[in-house]
């Protein structure tokens, strides 16, 4: 009878490990889609599928650092209802693949990774800070996080930018008013770019994951980026 129970219990426990990563899997894939204001982890597969075709590594560095992110919120004790929305993973989401392209060398994959921990920790504190004012926290912890580290190789000299991040002098841009613009790629990789992501079909599928929550805010999504492209245009 006692091997029963014991059996039983044994069972009960690998079932809740189970549910539990199951829970943290889908949290993350959330956080990911929790960047452009959407809690689906359809949703988020789908974007995180998009970065993955644009680049493997890059795809690696967004899943992990939601990962990251959503797990030291559950491990910390912070709201459970939160936690499971991914809210504490997309400002990890940025983090990381903000310092993973801005960032050049062999310790950008660590630091993208510490980078999107303690995006999810400054998230917990910027809510806290922020509580009694009911002002959403938004990205404002990965701007700060981002602006940070990315000043820090001026003084750190294993961290180094990457050569293509310089500060861009308007004096010397060239426009041309005969250029053929193509209206269609300018559009998806404008979706695309949300998650920094210059590939056309990255934007196809980013805008058929949020066709996929909803096709309201897939015509949104459709709508402001046309507006943003014609005033850009002139």
């Amino acid at each position: 009878m006692k091997r029963g129970v014991t059996i039983l219990n044994q069972g009960k426990s690998a079932a809740g490990i189970k549910n539990d990563w199951l829970s943290l899997i889908t949290s993350s894939f959330k956080g990911i889609s929790q960047v452009i204001l959407i809690e689906n982890a359809i949703t988020g597969f789908i974007i995180w599928a998009a970065i993955t075709i644009s680049s493997l590594g890059l795809g690696l560095i967004t899943l992990a650092s939601s990962l990251i992110g959503t797990w030291i919120a559950k491990a910390s004790g912070a709201d459970e209802t939160k936690v499971k929305q991914g809210i504490f993973g997309f400002n990890s989401v940025l983090a990381g693949i903000a310092l993973m392209l801005n960032l050049s060398g062999g310790p950008r994959w660590i630091i993208a990774l510490v980078g999107s921990a303690v995006a999810s920790v400054c998230t917990a504190a910027a809510m806290d800070v922020l509580r009694n004012s009911r002002l959403p926290v938004l990205t404002f912890p990965y701007i700060i996080l981002t602006w940070f580290v990315l000043l820090s190789p001026y003084k750190l000299e294993n961290v180094t930018l990457n050569p293509s991040l310089v500060p861009q002098n308007l004096a010397t841009w060239k426009f041309s008013e005969t250029d053929i613009v193509d209206w269609k790629d300018g559009l998806l990789r404008g979706i695309g770019q949300v998650y920094f992501q210059d590939h056309f079909w990255s934007g196809v599928l980013i805008l058929i994951a949020v066709f996929w929550a909803s096709w309201r805010m897939g015509l949104y999504a459709i709508l402001g980026n046309m507006v943003a492209w014609v005033t850009a245009r002139g």
